[in-house]
């Protein structure tokens, strides 16, 4: 039995480009060309732009750029996302850096965890992959940037040594699809937020991958309300406030040191309450408990409080 095969065409590249795309470079070159005769033979021209600025940005030009770039941002297709990678396919989104980072700071639960950048060993080498939760921070010694998500849980990390400098690349791990134990995982709709933080260090990428998560809802009312509980010091986060499972109508509040250092704050209480006290993570009592709303937290210190009503 023989088969008949199609012949397969393929469109050349230029072809699939519509005219704007095609031709781009003239219609600059038209542009800068028409530019220059403007400011030749109208001179007042060049004094109307010139007052047309806004905190030393020509809005004439920053329009002109926006509809330059809106075609190409309008035709990324994010539905086709899921497509791409339907069967085994690793999307991964890229940041190439100009810093010069010897290890990478990623958020775990009730902290982060610093990882080299370099793969001097074969065991370094091997960490194609790594963890994360809400961040992951690339610093130098006096400068930072913080890539926070929605998400993720995984990311990579490359350095690119070129004659005068050296470069950090973070690529956030997007979408994976495996095919097993689910075939379908990661099929789908997906709607992902990244945020790009410039100049931070570990409290600001704290508190960003925080926001990121847990958006402020406004509900109006006839007055303000107070919160239920509030912390002082830097460093310290509030992980939780829930009843207590033992149904007494207690509050359980759990603290924790984010920055990688001793840390010293009080808790404040929004309510009325008759104490403070320091339980296990279960909530069962300990022995010697501190009592009170102040807080002395070492380095990645998880508390559990208990606010006896």
């Amino acid at each position: 039995m023989s088969t008949a095969t199609a012949p397969v065409t393929t469109t050349p590249a230029t072809r699939r480009l519509s005219t704007l795309d095609r031709w781009l470079p003239l219609w600059i070159g038209l542009a800068m060309v028409g530019g220059i005769l403007i400011g030749r033979f109208i001179p007042g021209v060049s004094d109307l732009l010139a007052g047309l600025e806004v905190g030393g940005i020509s809005i004439p030009i920053a329009l002109g750029l926006l509809v330059m770039m809106y075609p190409v941002l309008a035709k990324v297709r994010y539905d086709r996302v899921a497509a791409v990678t339907g069967d085994k396919k690793l999307l991964k989104l890229a940041f190439p850096l100009d810093i010069q980072a010897a290890h990478t700071d990623a958020e775990t639960q009730f902290g982060y965890q610093s990882r080299v950048t370099h793969t001097n060993t074969s065991w370094e080498a091997a960490k194609f992959e790594t963890s994360m939760h809400r961040f992951v921070l690339v610093r130098e010694q006096d400068f930072g940037v913080a890539l926070v998500n929605d998400s993720i849980y995984g990311y990579d990390t490359s350095r690119e040594v070129s004659d005068d400098a050296v470069t950090t690349t973070v690529r956030l791990s997007l979408l994976r699809a495996p095919r097993f134990p689910d075939p379908d995982t990661d099929h789908g709709h997906h709607e992902i937020e990244v945020g790009f933080v410039i100049g931070a260090d570990a409290a600001v990428a704290t508190a960003e991958g925080i926001r990121i998560n847990a958006l402020p809802s406004v509900v109006r009312g006839a007055r303000e309300v107070e919160p239920l509980v509030s912390v002082q010091g830097d460093g310290i986060v509030v992980s939780a406030v829930k009843l207590a499972d033992d149904g007494s109508g207690d509050v359980i509040v759990r603290v924790y040191e984010a920055l990688g250092r001793r840390a010293v704050g009080e808790l404040a209480v929004g309510f009325e309450h008759r104490e403070v006290r320091e339980v296990s993570l279960i909530e069962d009592d300990i022995d010697d408990a501190r009592v009170g709303g102040e807080l002395r937290l070492r380095p990645f210190e998880v508390r559990t409080l208990r606010i006896v009503r």
